[in-house]
């Protein structure tokens, strides 16, 4: 009787009962069939295995369940449905376990999320707010390095085209700003007023944008090759411009980062993500080449060209990193567009509501 048992439990069994093991008024079985104690009137049953408690007494072993899926959840694999499994199972298509699946697609806060008022309409719009921006700002780019072109080569490209479209292109993006207005329902109200206040700033921005760009440009010609071009009027519209540029970004910014939480890998940091506040950072970079011309107008000499060169140099770096920030911003609006078409489903989405607790 004492053979194919474990090393330990059958050296409890002899110092217990001796050689000749259980006495015969303990029988021991399971499945639903009695198992009797040493006590011949008391008996009971189990579903499982048998084992041994700290004083040799035969006791079933009490397994706990695994809980099931009780609803959709398609595998990271192959894609496969797999309610009705075992979160201990994998996936018979690919053999993928269903716990990696739960942890690449659960999102254990996704009850706590309020509901959008519009998904399809945030979601694309958010693409349109950021992307306009990004050709907003590359129209600017073409007439600079056109300028930058001409010093060597002749004229072969007419950026006179680039004004009226950067200024089409910043209409976009305030429209598309606009669903960043109340895009959760029941959002508190001073972040809507700050998103409101955001968006309106945008009819300024298009005017400043204009006289920067659709007048001074043109009078001047090319503001960065000669030194006519960094005078103190370009500079305030320039500085004028990055103000708005930043409010609008520090208006909109709460109700943007509250829609990108809804992303599991935005939110834990999974991939890189563009923080708004670097595009401010930018900004205020920039503003140091257009502030040191207003601090220092009239230097003349070896230091004053060496002063103009630092100007430029600061202001084309801080632009530049600008419009890197808004790519950024772009590619994380094109992430967020299928979590808020489609949002990650919760624990109790895919589980029962006793297992999701």
């Amino acid at each position: 009787m004492l053979e194919g048992m474990a090393p330990r439990a059958r050296s409890v069994m002899l110092q217990r009962f001796g050689p000749e093991g259980m006495p015969a008024c303990v029988k021991l079985s399971c499945r639903g069939h009695p198992l009797k104690s040493k006590r011949a009137h008391e008996s009971v049953s189990c579903e499982g295995p048998v084992g041994l408690d700290g004083r040799g007494m035969a006791v079933p072993q009490v397994s706990t369940p695994s809980p099931d899926l009780t609803g959709d959840l398609p595998c990271i694999g192959c894609g496969y449905n797999l309610r009705g499994l075992s979160i201990r199972e994998v996936c018979p298509e690919c053999g993928v376990a269903v716990r990696a699946t739960l942890l690449a697609c659960v999102d254990p806060e996704a009850e706590e999320l309020r509901p959008l008022r519009n998904p399809p309409l945030v979601a694309y719009g958010m693409i349109v707010w950021a992307w306009a921006a990004v050709a907003a700002a590359l129209t600017v780019w073409a007439v600079r390095l056109n300028d930058a072109a001409q010093l060597w080569l002749p004229p072969v490209l007419n950026t006179g085209w680039a004004m009226e479209a950067g200024l089409v292109f910043i209409a976009l993006s305030a429209i598309g700003a606009t669903v960043l207005v109340c895009p959760i329902r029941g959002r508190c109200l001073e972040g809507r007023l700050r998103a409101l206040a955001a968006v309106l700033l945008y009819l300024p921005l298009l005017f400043v944008h204009y006289k920067l760009h659709g007048e001074y440009d043109r009078i001047v010609g090319m503001p960065f090759f000669t030194n006519d071009g960094l005078d103190m009027g370009r500079s305030m519209l320039r500085l004028a411009e990055n103000l708005l540029i930043v409010l609008i970004v520090l208006g909109l910014r709460d109700n943007a980062e509250s829609l990108a939480q809804r992303s599991i890998v935005m939110r834990t940091g999974r991939v890189d993500t563009q923080p708004m506040t670097a595009l401010v950072s930018t900004l205020i970079l920039a503003s140091v080449g257009d502030l040191l011309r207003l601090t220092f107008p009239s230097v003349g000499g070896v230091t004053g060209d060496l002063l103009t060169t630092f100007e430029q140099i600061i202001i084309a770096v801080g632009s530049f990193l600008f419009t890197l920030g808004l790519f950024g911003v772009g590619i994380d609006t094109l992430r967020l567009r299928g979590v808020l078409l489609r949002p990650s489903p919760g624990l109790s989405d895919v589980l029962d509501e006793a297992h999701a607790r």
